[in-house]
């Protein structure tokens, strides 16, 4: 970590409730061991192959790299513009019916009261530490960073687990001389036009928050 002078930490709504292994996304996991060659999943095969857990997009994306390799088609393009935005969120992209604040909130509750265990609370805690505590000794200042998220699915999020996850990031705020707390979650500089969904921003949205992210690492950053 010679040259990293910042760490950009993603806290979501339900991050410090559970696993990411024990959730209907557990298959994410793969792309930490398949693609940033990450070994905590080294053991265990379901997490070592894309083809544990077979979709259709899975099974389309294998058939493609397949005709890539024998030289039948070019599928080496990764689904972002020259700057990192992914296109799949453009705005010009959005389904008429984006807004899906209510559902999207009711299964993230649903996911937080199935699993929810101090353990993990606690577990999660030690992780943050243990990543600051690294950081600090290199003198790299880290920001925990909530996103900004529609209106609709604030609405309808568990207040006692929002502030639990707000009590979590102002103890490092204020425990850590090189930890910065910034909750944009509720920011009124985002509007419906900045959103893919209730909870993921579109090109637009995300180029807008990078460059905020952006101005308080330039102006705001002490250690």
């Amino acid at each position: 970590m010679d040259s990293l002078k910042h760490l950009i930490i993603g806290i979501d709504y339900w991050t410090l409730f559970c696993e990411l292994e024990e959730s209907p996304e557990w298959w994410r996991a793969q792309d930490y061991f398949i693609y940033y060659d990450c070994n905590y999943h080294k053991n265990q095969f379901k997490y070592r192959y894309k083809f544990h857990h077979p979709t259709v997009e899975t099974l389309k994306n294998a058939q493609n790299a397949f005709l890539t390799l024998l030289g039948k088609r070019d599928d080496s393009h990764l689904p972002v513009n020259e700057l990192g935005y992914s296109t799949k969120y453009a705005f010009n992209n959005r389904k008429a019916n984006w807004d899906n604040g209510i559902e999207e909130a009711a299964l993230h509750n649903s996911f937080i009261n199935t699993n929810i265990d101090k353990a993990h609370i606690i577990e999660s805690g030690k992780y943050i530490y243990d990543i600051i505590s690294k950081c600090k000794s290199k003198n790299i200042q880290v920001l925990l960073i909530n996103t900004p998220v529609y209106d609709s699915y604030i609405t309808n999020t568990n207040p006692k687990y929002v502030e639990v996850k707000n009590e979590f990031c102002r103890y490092f705020d204020e425990h850590f001389s090189n930890a910065m707390d910034f909750d944009f979650t509720n920011d009124s500089r985002f509007t419906g036009d900045g959103f893919y969904d209730s909870n993921h921003l579109n090109d637009e949205g995300a180029k807008k928050f990078t460059l905020i992210v952006d101005s308080i690492i330039q102006t705001n950053i002490k250690i």
